[in-house]
């Protein structure tokens, strides 16, 4: 943000005080063990780990169990995705969404207040942003709405159709090219 110019170093300080962010520092122990459970050398040991049933899986509950599940889940995937040997393979960006990220998506599914959005979604800000000096006249023509800079996922809290919802996060995944300089969006 500063070599952008977008914000000064007090501005950025001015923000972090007013509104901290508080992550979770640690992984909680039972689930950080579930997955270094599954530091494997194979595919096989992979797999004869995943067979295993854990306690967790006799009386489910997703409020409690959600992460281990998903955890086992998209490793199970990963090992499938592996083993077909379609990783090695150049692919569209369409079979990536749909095999690779659709896994990281699910991370988010057990939080009822976000969303994840796929499929070239038009960020909000950047929409409302363009769109800032446009006046809706009652007899002129009006100018086209702008649309936002299209992102591959947006990860934004759940609102009702008109409101506007906090965007989190986003995600890009193809290149800008000029000549012989590739830059990542």
């Amino acid at each position: 943000y500063l070599k952008e110019k977008l914000f000064t170093q007090e501005e950025i300080t001015e923000m972090k005080q007013k509104n901290p962010i508080e992550f979770i520092t640690t992984l909680p122990t039972d689930l950080a063990n579930y997955i270094n459970g599954f530091n494997c050398d194979s595919t096989k040991d992979l797999r004869t780990q995943l067979l295993k049933v854990q306690d967790w899986e006799h009386d489910y509950d997703p409020k409690k169990y959600y992460d281990f599940d998903w955890v086992k889940h998209t490793i199970f995937s990963f090992v499938r995705l592996y083993e077909s040997g379609n990783l090695k393979k150049i692919q569209k960006e369409a079979w990536y969404n749909s095999h690779v990220w659709s896994l990281i998506d699910t991370i988010f599914d057990d939080i009822k207040t976000l969303q994840v959005i796929r499929g070239e979604a038009a960020n909000a800000a950047s929409t409302r942003r363009k769109n800032i000096d446009r006046v809706i006249g009652s007899k002129d023509i009006i100018t086209r709405a702008f649309t936002g800079y299209k992102c591959d996922l947006i990860v934004r809290e759940e609102k009702p159709e008109h409101e506007y919802a906090d965007e989190y996060g986003v995600g890009e995944t193809a290149l800008l090219t000029n000549q012989l300089l590739t830059l990542q969006e």
